[in-house]
């Protein structure tokens, strides 16, 4: 009597298991998800349980509405050594579901210049030019802010939500 969907989308695969007996004649929430071409759902007739099988005649799609931004913040930096520092991030949205992020670096308390511009990833090594004029003895700010598959981009907050904690200290050969 339990069915089985398959929802892909946004490149995953959410298995969502249906009471069939219990749920007939009415519709059933699957959840929320963000499609695009070649995303689908999938169902078999198949329920693990001898002589029954699935039957299913409709499916319905309703849009969201989605006016909030979602949020983001720098997480975690990690100092790798040589000048090399694993900054993680994360973000929530209320509806739709984050989309991207946009990341920014600063040194020393200066002007904010964007590192990562609609990156889907949630880590990634910032690398410092240890030759660049006055890179010795610089501080690293990191702040992250977020965009939603309904197109809503949240804002980046004024200051650093994490730093690079202990000035860089370039050893001479």
């Amino acid at each position: 009597k339990n069915g089985t969907y398959v929802i892909a989308h946004d490149g995953s695969n959410t298995k969502v298991r249906v009471d069939q007996e219990a749920n007939q004649n009415k519709w059933y929430s699957l959840g929320v998800y963000y499609f695009k071409g070649g995303n689908e759902i999938q169902l078999d007739d198949v329920t693990g349980e001898e002589g029954l099988s699935v039957r299913y005649d409709a499916m319905a799609w309703l849009p969201r509405s989605d006016n909030t931004a979602p949020n983001a913040t720098i997480i975690d930096v990690k100092d790798l050594g040589e000048g090399r520092y694993e900054v993680h991030w994360n973000g929530q949205d209320d509806s739709t579901g984050v989309a991207s992020f946009d990341v920014q670096v600063q040194r020393n308390g200066g002007e904010w210049v964007d590192w990562l511009v609609t990156t889907t990833e949630l880590k990634d090594t910032f690398i410092i030019d240890v030759n660049a004029a006055d890179a010795e003895n610089s501080t690293y700010g990191f702040r992250a802010r977020a965009r939603d598959w309904a197109g809503n981009t949240g804002e980046f907050p004024p200051n650093a939500q994490a730093t690079s904690a202990e000035p860089l200290m370039i050893q001479q050969p």
